[in-house]
């Protein structure tokens, strides 16, 4: 009992700690640094779902760059690729980004693409040694746990029909 113990306040100062970071991010107290969480595997093997990484606006980008831009809509996250390639449209640079794991493009591929990335979307560049970027590599996990929990939570309950596994995980222990 006593392991189990020291296992919770374990995961408890750990989920604290990320709550910490990703809110002083925020505001100015960190310069303008912010730090993210990657919220898919798009970017593996670099950067892996969950990781938390650290994003600064700069003054110049370059192919290679992993970037974190957008969002696209008020529906999207901010999203974490790299530059595939710089387009000059009426003096402005226009990204075209692509995420290490992805066959395509952002702008080309199978999919619905996705507008170019300009100035104004940018958020940052993400910290790095040489190529490789700074990461925290699954410390992201339990704040996207909470987070999807919470989602899942304010969908409305349908009755007679089968829920999520998140209810029964959360509504299961409460009841008893």
């Amino acid at each position: 009992m006593k392991g189990f113990n020291i296992i919770y306040c374990a995961v408890l100062v750990f989920i604290g700690l990320i709550t910490v970071l990703l809110i002083i991010s925020v505001f100015p107290i960190t310069g303008n640094i912010k730090f993210m969480i990657v919220q898919s595997g798009s970017m593996e093997p670099s950067i892996r779902g969950g990781s938390v990484v650290m994003v600064k606006p700069v003054e110049d980008y370059k192919i290679g760059d992993v970037i974190t831009f957008g969002p696209y809509s008020k529906t999207k996250l901010p999203t974490t690729h790299r530059i595939h390639d710089i387009k000059i449209v009426n003096g402005q640079s226009i990204y075209i980004t692509k995420g290490d794991a992805n066959n395509y493009t952002d702008q080309a591929g199978p999919h619905i693409p996705e507008p170019p990335i300009n100035n104004e979307m940018l958020e940052g560049k993400l910290i790095s040694i040489g190529k490789q970027p700074l990461k925290i590599p699954f410390a992201g996990y339990p704040w996207l746990w909470i987070e999807n929990g919470f989602k899942e939570l304010s969908k409305p309950v349908v009755w007679g029909k089968p829920q999520s596994e998140i209810h029964y995980a959360i509504f299961i222990p409460l009841a008893f």
